[in-house]
């Protein structure tokens, strides 16, 4: 009787949403991986691919398109492009005025695709490992109530031997 009442009350609209093992499986990020990704990575994704070069322009084109800030893009620009990170002196578009992707940028974008597959490796690793485990425990089961009954042409006293503690 009480399964039934808890089978009404999740028909409820405000138990379902209690009861929603799907969305807290989302919530935690056990079940899906965030396919979105940084603005950051896109905008540099897109100075990788022009290998013939871009110009300032598009790249702020590019980055308006994406939703961001007047104030991040001037300054992915001069961080990423004009003055990466360790150089000593500034860089300077080529004879038609394009820019090239620097080493740095080809990394971020490399990295950040190595770390996205580790991450989905990882889940898939966990989810794997886990149905292991379960199919091992079943086994385990399984070999307690089929064989250890079938087992029992032990009398008395080998029975004793066995579970007497030294």
């Amino acid at each position: 009787m009480r399964i039934i009442n808890f089978l009404n009350q999740i028909k409820n609209k405000e138990m379902k949403r209690k009861v929603n093992i799907w969305k807290t499986l989302k919530k935690y990020k056990l079940w899906t991986i965030n396919e979105e990704e940084p603005w950051q990575i896109k905008a540099a994704r897109f100075c990788t691919e022009h290998q013939n070069g871009f110009s300032q322009q598009e790249l702020f084109e590019h980055l308006e398109t994406m939703g961001a800030p007047k104030k991040a893009q001037s300054q992915f620009f001069s961080d990423t492009i004009s003055h990466p990170v360790g150089s000593k002196y500034g860089r300077s578009p080529d004879g038609d005025h394009l820019w090239h992707a620097p080493i740095e940028v080809v990394s971020m974008v490399i990295d950040y695709d190595e770390l996205k597959d580790a991450r989905r490796n990882a889940k898939n690793a966990f989810w794997l490992s886990l149905i292991a485990i379960i199919i091992s425990l079943i086994t385990l089961f399984v070999n307690v109530l089929l064989v250890v009954p079938s087992t029992s042409d032990i009398d008395g006293e080998q029975k004793q031997a066995l579970f007497k503690i030294h």
